[in-house]
């Protein structure tokens, strides 16, 4: 049975260091949902989660809420679906998305 989740941290810094091909390896053999945190977005961590999306679930933590903003407004305008998680979004807007 594989892993359902898979949390790397410093994703930017992992691919700075050459360590791409074992990321994909990794994420290979997770059966449903990947999750990214990430502090810096970078063409190259675009590349990679374009190449590994395929149906998963992506949760990008970013250092400022208009870091988070900006990179919402990105993927969406690249078509995907992409919602912005931060202080100065009101509970019940958080719970609405948590569902989505």
């Amino acid at each position: 049975m594989g892993a359902t989740y898979l949390v790397l941290d410093e994703t930017d810094h992992m691919l700075d260091m050459g360590l791409e091909p074992q990321i994909r390896k990794i994420v290979s053999q997770i059966v449903s949902s990947f999750i990214a945190l990430a502090a810096v977005w970078s063409p190259r961590l675009v590349k990679l989660l374009e190449d590994i999306m395929d149906g998963s679930q992506i949760l990008i933590c970013m250092d400022t809420e208009e870091g988070s903003d900006q990179i919402t407004r990105q993927l969406c305008t690249d078509g995907w679906p992409a919602l912005s998680i931060h202080g100065d979004i009101s509970q019940a807007e958080m719970d609405r998305m948590w569902r989505m």
